[in-house]
């Protein structure tokens, strides 16, 4: 090797000597600042950790409230419907009230006039009742009559004309 050589490689081995010496000087200096940064770097781990922990939590608590966000809509939507079931039931019901009412004014109505009806005819049967009790009067006084003249031939004349007339109204009336 030539002589600028050995004295490059020899200044270059030099340096590598000073340059190790002033970092282990440098080092020893550094040292109580390097333990101080490797203290705050575990607090600042120990810190982290935490904060990832309490970023872990709230992210479970976040789902936990999409959970329940996600079952109250759920809820929410099955109770609308129930509603709207609810109501269309109502309506139903409610029309059908409506129609029984009418059915119900109607049979009112009905009732009135069957009993009027019925008055009506209870009427007219004991009107039917007296007239046949009359008959049955005009009936028995005929046959007295007739049982009378049978007996005396001469007041026959007489006695049809008296009677006669009015069995013949009263059994008109009763045959109309």
């Amino acid at each position: 090797m030539s002589q600028p050589e050995l004295e490059v490689m020899n200044s270059k081995n030099e340096h590598q000597k000073i340059a190790k010496k002033w970092v282990e000087v440098k080092e020893q200096d550094e040292l109580p600042q390097i333990k101080n940064f490797a203290e705050e770097i575990q607090k600042t781990k120990k810190q982290v950790s935490t904060v990832e922990i309490a970023a872990m939590k709230i992210k479970l608590e976040h789902k936990k409230v999409v959970g329940l966000a996600g079952d109250q809509k759920t809820q929410i939507e099955e109770l609308n419907a129930k509603i709207i079931q609810l109501q269309d039931q109502k309506q139903k019901l409610e029309l059908e009230n409506q129609q029984l009412k009418e059915k119900l004014d109607s049979k009112s109505n009905m009732e009135e006039e069957f009993r009027k009806m019925v008055s009506d005819l209870m009427k007219k049967e004991r009107s039917r009742q007296e007239l046949a009790e009359s008959y049955k009067t005009q009936t028995i006084k005929e046959s007295e009559i007739n049982d009378k003249l049978k007996k005396d031939p001469k007041q026959k004349s007489k006695k049809k004309e008296d009677y006669g007339l009015g069995l013949c109204i009263v059994l008109d009336s009763v045959r109309s």
